[in-house]
């Protein structure tokens, strides 16, 4: 019995500790800005309003989003030169929107975080292509294939947040936010896209994905169309260190080219630089990043 009497006391103190630790970040921590995550019937969740990136330690910059949930502002003008259609990559909340890559390329930044290729479809059908982009580009990872579609969770109750040890969790996090094991996790996401990159997709799971890419172009047959791929970062240090082209490179290489669709990896170009100097995490870009990928989709298309 006395036994159990100390397991209870151990819980009954990991309790207290963990409950502590919540109140004391409360109060240390500012408050998080308000999400601007919207839940969308239609697509899971869309983006509206603005908030400084200091606080997530990316600097200090306004994040904002136009009122039709695009990155940038209000587009006033159709048609638009450009549109760069995607996901996390191509959004890039780790930088300021003029020093993305659709920024530099005076593109309209269709990114959206947490989006597969079926919800860029489902979006670009729905309103997006009313802005007649002359060049449309698509921008295409590991996760778009492989990844199961991210939806909105509701969030956890006390009681799962003493368990999880959120509390002291958000102290370490943020008292921590400039050591490298809080800024980089450069195991589990690295892992986990290699394997995406690295492993052969079924012939269904492929010819959805094509059907869904082809249901953006032709909704626009007057643009132009490019395939652009975000090669991890672990795919661009094996290259680096000798390893040939992944699976999927060349996959969508040759899908591309059957399909008569320009396509891009700046996964060479990026192999000039240190990873660290262009990869701010395991799949998007640092500044200069941006920069060499915005260059290398500059000359692939002045090169047309």
């Amino acid at each position: 019995m006395r036994y159990l009497y100390a397991l209870l006391a151990v819980i009954a103190l990991q309790i207290a500790l963990e409950g502590g630790a919540q109140i004391a970040a409360q109060k240390l921590i500012p408050p998080a800005p308000p999400s601007l995550t919207v839940i969308d019937t239609e697509l899971g969740w869309t983006y509206a309003g603005c908030r400084n990136q200091s606080y997530y330690g990316y600097g200090d910059f306004d994040l904002c989003f136009n009122s039709l949930g695009l990155r940038g502002p209000e587009i006033t003008t159709t048609p638009v030169p450009m549109m760069i259609l995607g996901s996390s990559v191509v959004m890039a909340q780790q930088v300021p929107e003029e020093e993305t890559f659709a920024g530099l390329l005076g593109a309209v930044n269709a990114g959206f975080e947490g989006y597969q290729t079926h919800q860029e479809r489902d979006r670009y059908l729905r309103d997006l292509y009313e802005l007649e982009p002359q060049t449309l580009i698509l921008v295409v990872t590991p996760y778009d294939l492989y990844g199961p579609a991210q939806g909105i969770t509701e969030a956890p109750t006390g009681f799962e947040r003493l368990l999880q040890k959120e509390g002291f969790y958000r102290l370490a996090r943020w008292y921590g936010r400039d050591m490298p094991l809080f800024k980089d996790d450069r195991t589990a996401r690295d892992s986990e896209y290699l394997r995406m990159a690295q492993t052969p997709l079924d012939d269904a799971r492929w010819q959805q994905w094509g059907s869904w890419v082809r249901d953006i172009r032709d909704r626009s047959p007057e643009s132009r169309f490019v395939i652009v791929y975000a090669a991890p970062r672990a795919e661009v240090e094996a290259r680096q260190q000798g390893a040939a082209p992944f699976w999927l490179t060349t996959r969508l290489s040759e899908w591309c080219a059957s399909e008569h669709i320009p396509f891009l990896d700046p996964g060479d170009a990026l192999n000039a630089h240190p990873v660290q100097e262009v990869f701010y995490d395991y799949i998007h870009y640092t500044r200069i990043g941006h920069q060499v990928v915005a260059d290398a989709i500059r000359g692939l298309l002045d090169s047309q």
